[in-house]
């Protein structure tokens, strides 16, 4: 992949994307897709992020993701359909970050309001004001806050209440067999009645039809997981509309 943005310059690193669909609970469509890069040559995106950092191409990497992903046709995905991009804090709080994304919106056309940026939980937060800055710095510009994980590592309540996110995604530990667990089940009871009308909660990987139940009765809003569709190309949902399979009452 090549891409020139001005200053920004990124050679002979090749990626694609795939995309899985976030699933609207209460109104049973499709709310919106994750993108999840696809880099060739590598046997998974961690490997792939981990030789990014080695050769400090992770903040060109992560806007080359985002400019990918930004040319896509968005009007596919409806009015009210959402992209969810993952980037890292470091990447955020670049000093060149607004200048650049500013580009991409001005170069691709993009309407930030049909894009939610996901804050990775892979990188540790060692400054969180200049954070807090970017992330209004970005709501000013029209784009939605997700914060990914919740539940893993540092990722925790309190990092809800710092950063203040439109959206929430619970880690998929939390998904897994949570038709069985009352402990799983009670974190998001509290989770949900704490934040009850501040933050919308998506529960990701849901794989079986009786998490996705429970998940329901729980009052989570959105839903992510193979249970609903796996990672594909856009054009496969163009085609191939997710559809939740019917469940058990």
């Amino acid at each position: 992949m090549k891409m020139l943005m001005e200053d920004l310059e990124i050679d002979n690193i090749d990626f694609h994307h795939v995309f899985q669909p976030i699933w609207n609970v209460s109104e049973e469509q499709v709310a919106g897709y994750e993108a999840l890069i696809r880099p060739k040559g590598f046997t998974n995106p961690e490997l792939f992020f981990r030789y990014a950092k080695e050769k400090e191409l992770l903040y060109e990497i992560d806007m080359g993701s985002i400019f990918q992903i930004c040319q896509l046709d968005l009007k596919l995905l409806g009015s009210e359909g959402k992209l969810f991009i993952n980037t890292f804090p470091s990447t955020l709080m670049n000093k060149s970050f607004i200048k650049h994304i500013k580009q991409i919106v001005k170069s691709t056309g993009v309407s930030p309001s049909n894009i939610v940026i996901e804050i990775s939980e892979a990188e540790k937060v060692l400054a969180l004001n200049p954070l807090l800055n970017r992330v209004d710095q970005l709501r000013s510009m029209g784009f939605l806050i997700a914060l990914d994980d919740v539940g893993k590592g540092e990722t925790t309540t309190q990092s809800i209440v710092e950063i203040q996110p439109d959206i929430a995604k619970l880690d998929r530990f939390y998904a897994e067999d949570l038709s069985q667990s009352n402990e799983k089940k009670l974190f998001i009871e509290q989770l949900l009645k704490q934040f009850k009308n501040q933050v919308a909660f998506i529960l990701e990987g849901v794989e079986r039809e009786e998490d996705y139940i429970i998940g329901k009765q729980l009052g989570i809003q959105f839903i992510q997981g193979f249970f609903l569709g796996r990672p594909e190309k856009l054009e496969f949902y163009q085609k191939f509309k997710p559809m939740h399979r019917k469940t058990r009452k």
